[in-house]
């Protein structure tokens, strides 16, 4: 007969058992865990929701009360609270991996909020997750201005670090089923592209935070054309200016059923990883064609000055795996670009001079994508 529960054993056991479930990071067992006390709750939620995959039958539930009560449920929490308004905007975040934590119970939103602001990694997999999505940052942006409106003057700086603040995300993948309808569907786009664009409150206001980690699910069908042009302008939209007024880039992009010849024009970020399409989809050359002058592309890039240039390549899924015969037109890559490098160094322009690290994987090897953790 299946164990159905620990109470049978005796409290030591119990102990020796949650003690050893306490390092997993499968899912089903950590939600188990968060209901057996405030406790384990405390200490397996901040897991549970570290990294999420939202689809239609599940985004609902992840952002709960947030956004199906919409803005008539935010002016009920606000009333709800009006009199301890300071508490419970700062309590949840005093307590962070703090032991009063477990001792502390917020209301339905409040938790929701706390659970949120834990999701650092999200995978959105289609058009419905993605309005969802939208829609909870709508609530979220009502609750703000009610938390604005409502406190205190004497205590609004206080306000600016708060639950609503918290919720800074490190990496985005958007799933096949979404890009098919992204790439079709001009209003789709919109909606992923605002949904996108997180904001977060700083002392001048509310200013956009870009995104560090991106992943792009193409469908292995899908018009080059209109994939390409939604990929540019996603991912160039979070660029930004540093401290010292130059643009900034992307971490890292992930492109899965890439054709390389697509996406040239992709200097937004720092590494690239490129998951090609077979060689013959719609399209596309074969593969050592393609990288070859995909390279060449940004060899060229290189020689120019002011234009940021990627500082890493990876390729999967390549029937070419050969990193020292990249050549395009009949000419070496490593030779054209070792002859860049001494006119570099001839002129004194060794600032120049482009490093970087190129790597290509076959289809039998099995490597997991950097942002999604898919292996493909």
């Amino acid at each position: 007969m299946a164990l159905t529960t620990l109470d049978p054993f005796p409290p030591e056991i119990r102990q020796h058992i949650f003690e050893y479930l306490r390092k997993t990071t499968h899912k089903p067992t950590l939600a188990a865990l968060a209901c057996v006390n405030r406790g384990l709750y405390a200490e397996s939620i901040p897991r549970l929701y570290e990294r999420v995959r939202l689809n239609a039958s599940n985004a609902e539930a992840y952002f709960g009360r947030l956004r199906t009560d919409g803005v008539e449920g935010v002016f009920e929490e606000i009333t709800a609270h009006k009199q301890h308004l300071t508490h419970y905007i700062h309590k949840p975040v005093a307590t962070d991996n703090d032991d009063q934590l477990s001792q502390y119970n917020p209301s339905p939103i409040a938790r929701k909020l706390r659970q949120i602001w834990r999701t650092k990694h999200v995978y959105i997999e289609d058009a419905l997750a993605a309005a969802i999505v939208l829609e909870a940052e709508t609530s979220m942006g009502h609750l703000r201005a009610e938390f604005d409106a409502n406190v205190d003057g004497s205590e609004q700086p206080a306000a600016y670090y708060n639950l609503l603040d918290r919720w800074t995300i490190v990496s985005v993948a958007l799933g096949e089923s979404l890009m098919r309808q992204t790439t079709l569907f001009s209003k789709v786009w919109e909606g992923v592209r605002d949904m996108l664009r997180l904001y977060q409150l700083e002392k001048e206001g509310y200013v956009f935070v870009p995104l560090s980690y991106i992943c792009i699910h193409l469908p292995p069908d899908h018009q080059s054309v209109a994939a390409a042009e939604y990929c540019r302008k996603i991912i160039s939209e979070h660029q930004y200016l540093d401290e010292g007024g130059l643009y900034d880039r992307m971490d890292t992009v992930s492109i899965h059923n890439a054709n390389p010849l697509d996406h040239m024009s992709l200097n937004y970020a720092h590494d690239f990883h490129i998951f090609l399409r077979p060689e013959n989809s719609p399209g596309m050359l074969s593969h050592e064609a393609s990288i070859g002058s995909f390279m060449f592309h940004y060899l060229n890039m290189a020689d120019r000055r002011n234009v940021l240039v990627p500082g890493a390549f990876y390729f999967y899924n390549s029937m070419f795996t050969d990193v020292d015969r990249v050549s395009h037109n009949g000419v070496d890559f490593w030779e054209k670009l070792e002859a860049n490098k001494k006119k570099a160094e001839r002129k004194g322009e060794e600032y120049r001079i482009w490093l970087f690290t190129l790597k290509i994987f076959g289809p039998g090897e099995k490597v997991a994508c950097p942002v999604c953790l898919e292996t493909v």
